[in-house]
């Protein structure tokens, strides 16, 4: 992450650095960063200064855009967590600040699915986020829906290959106890509008079912055969 100009204190370096990993991040647009430091300021804060720093650190990020890969790193994370989707285990970005944070953002978008849909999640929150920006790598938290029995372990090693498979060298000691780490992950986000905070499952394509009978069969053959030589007069 290219570092922006510093400023005089303590105080202004600290919102500063927020200002930058909050645009980095790629979760925030410009008025979002402005509310932070809204939320953020302290006596003998420069406002005037935090503010203008905002629009050019977003022109930084914009330039840099043009130089990264058309799939990101953050790109493959949004694909990995699709397919957890796909195979029970709900995927959160971004969620809260802390662990606990992260736990409870996870049981209170479990408690909105039909009962069954998931056997595990995962997570990174707000300073993994922070981390990540600063080059620091991605931490990824996961539990069992049930909380720490046995079966959580597999929760961590659906994660393990679906990641392993979008091509991440991974650091975790194979148990239930330690987080995930992906070292080398190089955070790219390009900023989406309402980009979502996790990826619900994508429903099975919907198959009709054959006929039957033995006209009903037929029928189904002549109309599957009228797409393919455009027979027009089996229209229906």
């Amino acid at each position: 992450m290219p570092s922006a100009s510093s400023l005089p204190d303590d105080v202004n370096d600290d919102i500063l650095d927020a200002i930058r990993v909050r645009v980095w991040s790629g979760f925030y647009d410009e008025a979002e960063v402005q509310e932070l430091i809204d939320e953020v300021l302290e006596d003998g804060a420069d406002e005037v200064r935090l503010r203008a720093a905002v629009a050019p650190e977003f022109s930084r990020k914009a330039e840099a855009e043009g130089t990264w890969p058309e799939t990101t790193d953050c790109d493959r994370l949004d694909a990995v967590f699709q397919r957890l989707a796909q195979r029970g285990v709900l995927g959160l970005h971004n969620a809260g600040y802390t662990m606990s944070d992260g736990h409870e953002d996870a049981n209170d978008q479990l408690a909105k699915e039909p009962s069954g849909r998931y056997f595990g999640y995962c997570f990174y929150h707000g300073q993994d986020l922070e981390r990540a920006v600063r080059g620091e790598g991605l931490m990824l938290a996961f539990d069992h829906v049930e909380g720490d029995v046995p079966e959580k372990i597999k929760v961590a090693q659906v994660i393990r290959d679906e990641l392993e498979s979008a091509g991440f060298v991974l650091s975790w000691d194979g148990t239930s106890n330690k987080r995930i780490h992906i070292p080398k992950f190089h955070w790219q986000r390009r900023y989406q509008k309402d980009l979502p905070h996790y990826y619900p499952p994508r429903p099975a394509p919907i198959v009709s079912p054959e006929p039957t009978s033995f006209l009903g069969r037929l029928w189904h053959k002549l109309v599957g055969w009228s797409g393919v030589f455009g027979l027009g007069f089996l229209d229906i």
